[in-house]
């Protein structure tokens, strides 16, 4: 009788390990199939045009802020940092276009990009013709057809969808044209030739403009976080 239950116990044991190795191997490509199933399903939800949803927020943020710190370097000389600022204009409105933010905020960045687009392209015309205003022959007021530059930038730096770190930088640059507003009047007094008072006061209009609206957008900003 004791050999006979030995044997007994091990095909028991033989059988029973038979028995889980091949409930495992039978599970093995259910649960194969159940984890590649989510997998798929995950990335199919997390895909929007055909691209990951966090890649293209990833781009979007990435061309957003090279736009914006090209908008806010090339305002330091508005002549020759027109032409950096229309590119990265430009870029701020493709980064809002891939992120698929709110449409409205799309179309408020494309007319700022055609704004700064006209105004740029008057100002390097007027420049081509030899100026506006002073020993250049040209009325002052060829000078209106620049506006479109200014109040394109200034929308595109106050305007919604603008980061905190957008607008305080924009607070530096205001004040930055008011320095060199002063500079410009302190010129116009002493009557040095091509310096004329009413481009200071311009200059100084553009740098109260751009602190009021930086602050005010900051102050909206704060209360929608409360």
């Amino acid at each position: 009788m004791p050999p006979c239950h030995i044997s007994t116990t091990r095909v028991t044991g033989e059988s029973g390990a038979s028995a889980d190795s091949s409930v495992r191997h039978s599970a093995y490509p259910l649960y194969r199939y159940a984890g590649q199933r989510a997998k798929s399903q995950k990335v199919v939800e997390n895909k929007v045009g055909g691209a990951p949803v966090y890649a293209r927020e990833h781009w979007s943020r990435i061309l957003s802020t090279v736009g914006y710190i090209g908008m806010l370097v090339g305002a330091i000389d508005p002549l020759e940092g027109s032409l950096v600022i229309l590119p990265s204009s430009g870029l701020v409105a493709l980064g809002t276009f891939i992120g698929r933010d709110d449409r409205r905020v799309f179309m408020y960045r494309t007319c700022v990009f055609v704004l700064i687009a006209a105004g740029v392209g008057a100002l390097w015309g007027l420049s081509a013709a030899g100026g506006i205003g002073g020993l250049s022959g040209h009325s002052g007021w060829w000078g209106v057809l620049i506006l479109p530059y200014v109040f394109g930038w200034f929308m595109g730096i106050c305007g919604p969808g603008s980061p905190t770190w957008v607008l305080k930088l924009g607070i530096g640059v205001g004040v930055v044209y008011l320095l060199i507003s002063v500079l410009i009047l302190n010129r116009a007094v002493e009557q040095v030739a091509g310096v004329s008072a009413l481009s200071g006061i311009a200059v100084a209009g553009v740098g109260v403009l751009t602190i009021a609206g930086c602050i005010v957008r900051l102050r909206h900003l704060r209360r929608a976080a409360q």
